[in-house]
């Protein structure tokens, strides 16, 4: 179980350092510090995506009620993420494989390593890309339709509509509209980036063809460090 105050902290210092970097950026009106902060601006992002990791395994607050809001409205959404949704993809991750592997992974070949230096540059730069783009589009049609892996409750549809609307208008209305293209922006170009070098991170060391079922259990330099 993680621990509910832990994660609640967690995610009021991730916001308050969002909304601080937001005025501090705004106020400042200079291009090149949005460029210069922008990687560090997405760590808030990708902070949340790592949140939901939690909240899919039912593992932050008891309250089933508080737990969906929260995982919605503060960590899944802002991140173009269904947490309903996310949270029944990722349980396949889990899924007892043994006996009926194919039915949830696929064998993916060129997640096969080690590799020469030249193909793990451009295996890199192409599921990098892959991720920043197609990834992306992917989630904007999922969360908008609603989702594939479950079905949701007509208030659930109208109050995913209502959040995205108020969040444009406001930001509309108080002339930060730059902010909320800041914050795509990062995701696509820097969140991309970490989860692609986490994702090896996770695989580096393995000879399985399988990238899905298994993980490697060698520690990288940075966790050496």
């Amino acid at each position: 179980m993680y621990s509910s105050t832990r994660m609640t902290i967690r995610l009021l210092l991730t916001w308050a350092s969002a909304f601080f970097l937001s005025y501090f950026l705004y106020k400042s009106n200079n291009i090149y510090l949005y460029l210069v902060f922008s990687p560090i601006a997405a760590t808030l992002p990708n902070a949340l995506v790592v949140a939901l990791h939690e909240f899919a395994h039912f593992s932050v607050y008891k309250n089933k009620n508080l737990q969906t809001f929260v995982a919605n409205v503060f960590v899944g959404w802002p991140v173009l993420l269904s947490y309903q949704d996310y949270r029944v993809f990722h349980l396949k991750h889990h899924f007892d494989k043994t006996n009926d592997v194919e039915k949830w992974y696929y064998i993916d070949k060129t997640w096969t390593f080690p590799k020469e230096k030249k193909t793990f540059i451009a295996f890199f730069i192409k599921i990098y890309f892959d991720y920043a783009t197609k990834k992306h589009y992917d989630k904007l049609v999922k969360l908008f339709a609603l989702g594939r892996h479950t079905k949701h409750s007509l208030g659930y549809k109208a109050s995913i509509y209502i959040y995205f609307a108020f969040v444009v208008a406001s930001c509309w209305y108080f002339n930060i509209l730059i902010l909320l293209v800041y914050w795509l922006f990062n995701m696509i170009v820097w969140v991309s980036l970490y989860n692609r070098i986490r994702s090896l991170g996770q695989h580096y060391a393995l000879i399985s063809v399988d990238k899905s079922e298994v993980q490697n259990i060698y520690p990288t330099f940075i966790e050496k460090f």
